[in-house]
């Protein structure tokens, strides 16, 4: 029975242990710290799963657990699980209480070592999954889980350039916007270039150069689209835009959010033969209508709000 697991987690507790470990991971109650050595834990883990495993079975469904201990000793009955899909879907069960450090960085799934090796690629999925849950430690432990992969055979330089997307590459063209030279002169405008071309294909490359070169009709397009996009219900707008993500990319399909406004109206030209300061707007002021103080939207109004620069 889980009770008699409990048991022995208990006789194996240290009082001043647990004195110093509650100083070590203050989000837990002190109170359900029993103080209990690692090496401990791990030698009960295998003794359990080799002698008991019925009674693992029990305890592993008996959550939430009553000590941190007892929290750790599941963790490692979990570790030793050698099928990727049940450790998967077991640690997934797990994760509402995965409350500390101690739990997240005690992760070490066997059923990715040695001949389980080829989940590895399953086990990167997951990781990214977590690294953008809501969940502060299940965001750690997807970034823990995903820093062990440095040491094996499985990490590969190419796994940094692919993750060099969106914000690494939108930080280089915001300095090519402002002309701010590369601190490690590093020429950002060949990189972006290189690294676009490197990340579509041929058929996504024409459509954009397309895009590229009849950008007022895109522009218009893209206005018209968020205008219509309002009046309709936000769960269908908001729902297609997300399966258009997955399918095409995040990189290319952008999400639709409440508070976006409708689309702007045509940029009218204006001549000062006076003006000091020429502002070349970008493509956002004329998608998305400014508003003007009756409420209206007027493309204008957007880069009025900012101070000068």
């Amino acid at each position: 029975m889980s009770s008699s697991i409990s048991q022995a987690v208990r006789e194996l507790a240290e009082p001043k242990l647990a004195e110093f470990t509650a100083k070590l991971i203050p989000t837990v109650d002190p109170a359900r710290i029993l103080g209990v050595r690692m090496p401990a834990l791990r030698k009960l883990a295998k003794k359990l799963l080799r002698e008991h495993p019925p009674e693992v079975t029990e305890f592993k469904a008996a959550v939430p657990h009553d000590f941190q201990e007892e929290d750790l000793l599941h963790v490692l009955l979990l570790n030793e699980e050698r099928d990727f899909a049940t450790w998967h879907a077991e640690i997934t069960n797990f994760l509402p209480y995965m409350t500390n450090w101690t739990l997240t960085d005690a992760v070490s799934p066997a059923c990715v070592k040695g001949r389980n090796a080829a989940n590895l690629p399953q086990l990167e999925r997951a990781c990214l999954d977590w690294m953008v849950d809501d969940r502060v430690y299940v965001q750690r432990l997807g970034v823990v889980v995903l820093m062990s992969l440095l040491g094996t055979e499985y990490f590969s330089p190419e796994h940094l350039r692919k993750e060099y997307e969106y914000n690494g590459i939108d930080t280089c063209a915001v300095d090519g916007m402002c002309q701010t030279r590369c601190p490690v002169n590093i020429n950002t405008g060949d990189l972006i270039r290189r690294l676009r071309s490197e990340n579509q294909d041929k058929l996504a490359a024409t459509g954009w150069k397309v895009a590229a070169q009849q950008w007022g009709v895109m522009d218009k397009v893209a206005g018209k689209a968020l205008t219509v996009a309002q009046k309709l219900p936000f769960p269908v707008v908001h729902g297609t835009t997300n399966i258009a993500r997955k399918v095409m990319g995040d990189d290319t399909v952008p999400s639709y959010k409440k508070g976006l406004p409708v689309g702007g109206l045509a940029r009218k030209p204006h001549k000062d033969a006076t003006a000091e300061i020429v502002f070349f707007p970008a493509c956002v002021n004329s998608m998305f209508g400014g508003v003007d103080g009756d409420g209206k939207h007027d493309p204008v109004r957007t880069p009025g709000v900012h101070p000068p620069v």
